[in-house]
């Protein structure tokens, strides 16, 4: 019989800090009080939850069912203290988040910033996801994905539709000039996608609708949406930003809308929040579904 919820949490902890060494770090204790514990767990349990080495920790098929069983369990540990706890009061715990890397903007960060200096005991838990993720089954309290969601025991969210505009940094510009016809970008440095193979061609549409396929330069290429973005900014080139972030970014400086009669092929990008029933009632995780969701609107 497992002795402890300690012995759980410090489970977890080391699963998702993936090492022995820092996940002591951020519970402050040795590396041999974690190992330890970790020990008596799989004592206790009398299997072998992961595989030990001096830089990671590579969980057993035991080991991955037990951490998500670990964090239902937790999270209704959690859930029911902040039932009986009186309101009013700090938010407390730790919410976990998986969102698609082109949502997780600047402006997203710095709200969360803002919600973790007024909460000292809050904690958020910020992981990057380029799939579908069920919320349920991998112990998130919210999920900002993209498309439609093919899980039916979730509460979905409509948040925002996106369209991708085309945007460079002023710094760019200044270098090189802004395109003035769809033509011109096979003379731009072109931030594209690396996928199975190199972009050669965009697909664009008029403000009418109609689409073009352009032909498009560039020397700079990447498999990784927050690479893409932060070569835009950094001045590496043009590149698609959500529509609603490069009028926003224009307005401040920070950005330049290029070719502002066009924007990316296709109907854009509907983008939805998932939760576990009744997650939303716990206020720490509604506080920050609420932030997340009012942020991504600016992204339409």
């Amino acid at each position: 019989m497992i002795d402890s919820l300690d012995e759980l949490r410090s489970f977890l902890r080391i699963v998702d800090e993936g090492s022995l060494s820092a996940a002591a770090r951020s519970l402050q204790l040795s590396v041999n009080a974690v190992s330890h514990r970790l020990a008596q767990l799989e004592a206790r349990l009398g299997v072998q939850l992961a595989e030990r080495s001096t830089r990671r920790v590579a969980l057993t098929d035991e080991g991955q069912r037990f951490a998500e069983r670990c964090r239902v369990i937790l999270a209704e540990v959690d859930d029911a203290e902040e039932e009986v706890r009186p309101r009013g009061g700090k938010l407390r715990g730790t919410v976990r988040v998986a969102a698609h890397p082109f949502v997780i903007t600047v402006r997203c960060l710095e709200s969360v910033a803002g919600l973790l200096a007024e909460h000292d005991q809050l904690s958020v838990q910020l992981l990057a996801r380029n799939h579908v993720v069920d919320p349920v089954a991998e112990g998130f309290d919210v999920v900002i994905g993209t498309g439609d969601a093919p899980f039916q025991h979730v509460v979905t969210r409509s948040i925002a539709h996106v369209e991708w505009a085309l945007a460079a940094s002023p710094a760019y510009v200044k270098r090189h000039g802004s395109p003035k016809s769809t033509d011109d970008l096979a003379s731009h440095e072109c931030l594209r996608a690396l996928r199975t193979r190199s972009e050669s061609h965009w697909v664009l549409k008029n403000a009418r609708g109609q689409e073009r396929s352009v032909k498009v330069g560039g020397h700079f290429e990447s498999d990784d949406t927050a690479t893409l973005l932060a070569a835009v900014y950094a001045g590496l080139g043009i590149g698609f930003r959500p529509d609603g972030e490069v009028r926003r970014e224009a307005a401040r400086g920070k950005l330049v809308h290029v070719l502002p009669g066009w924007t990316s092929g296709g109907s854009g990008v509907r983008v939805q929040m998932l939760t576990p029933p009744g997650r939303l009632r716990l206020s720490r995780v509604r506080v920050v579904a609420d932030i997340l969701a009012r942020e991504l609107a600016e992204l339409e």
